[in-house]
């Protein structure tokens, strides 16, 4: 689903698939005969054929830019191109990966991460989204107020 190669090194994409909890999950069921190798293969396509079968026209996402890089998950770009067409409103956060196994990445102001938000947010438009933007700081006090205002100096642009 995405290029792990764009934010980490090797080294460090092995050493998570070594460690990686769904990796010893899925080891552990391959092994047991309950998993075969085409069935893994085929999860992420999975995830959007559930989108698919619910077959419901209220079923929407609500998406934050910073949260597949701040787990660990995936790159955000990859996230729009599989379900932009379902994304009805996006909270705007930065972040970087996490940097040691089972962490968790460090939410950053806007354009001080790893979110690529120029391309986000063309590709969000290419997909359909309008907006709402929602500009999201997990701080308080001076810091979420000065990076406020630099996510709307960045985003007024774009958008």
């Amino acid at each position: 689903m995405f290029d792990p190669d764009l934010y980490r090194d090797k080294a460090e994409v092995e050493a998570w698939k070594q460690r990686g909890p769904i990796h010893n999950l899925t080891r552990r069921m391959k092994a047991q005969g309950l998993l075969t190798e085409d069935e893994f293969l085929a999860l992420d396509a999975n995830d959007k054929d559930t989108i698919l079968d619910l077959k419901a026209d209220n079923f929407f996402v609500n998406f934050d830019s910073a949260n597949v890089i701040l787990y660990g998950k995936s790159n955000p770009l990859d996230c729009v191109e599989l379900f932009g067409e379902w994304i009805r409103g996006c909270h705007m956060k930065d972040g970087t990966w996490p940097t040691e196994p089972r962490g968790m990445g460090r939410e950053t102001p806007l354009g001080e991460g790893q979110v690529n938000f120029p391309v986000l947010v063309r590709r969000m438009r290419k997909k359909g989204f309008q907006g709402p933007y929602t500009i999201e700081r997990e701080v308080k006090g001076p810091a979420q107020d000065e990076g406020i205002r630099k996510a709307i100096a960045l985003l007024t642009p774009l958008i």
